[in-house]
């Protein structure tokens, strides 16, 4: 296997976050698709409808939460629901920034991807300084 092909498919494989998360930088509580039917896929069992989180499965978590904070404190119990949904979302373009970075690299040549390897595959100094 040559170091091209391994590069490029290392790169490959930093797509898959992306792809699976993307949805959650427009809605973040698409997030339940990952629940219901990717992370089952790493567990000892298929994904399964009757066992699926709905929407108002995730409403009625999320108005449980807002309503276990004590009273006086209820503004700041939103303010974290808020937090939690909005750092999903800067999660979700984290890894579209990945994919975007692993697109551009995939189109750059070997040589300036990798420019301490020398053209016989061993490594070359090459300090910036």
């Amino acid at each position: 296997m040559s170091d091209t092909l391994i590069s490029t498919l290392g790169l490959l494989l930093c797509l898959a976050p992306a792809i699976v998360h993307a949805v959650e930088v427009y809605r973040p509580l698409w997030g339940r698709w990952v629940v219901n039917w990717v992370l089952p896929v790493f567990a000892p069992g298929l994904p399964r409808p009757t066992k699926a989180l709905t929407h108002d499965d995730q409403i009625a978590m999320l108005d449980a939460a807002l309503a276990a904070a004590p009273g006086d404190k209820h503004p700041a119990g939103a303010d974290y629901i808020f937090l939690i949904l909005f750092e999903q979302r800067q999660g979700a373009l984290a890894f579209l920034a990945v994919a975007a970075g692993v697109l551009y690299g995939l189109t750059l040549p070997w040589r300036t991807v990798t420019p301490c390897i020398s053209s016989s595959g061993s490594w070359r100094s090459c300090s910036p300084w």
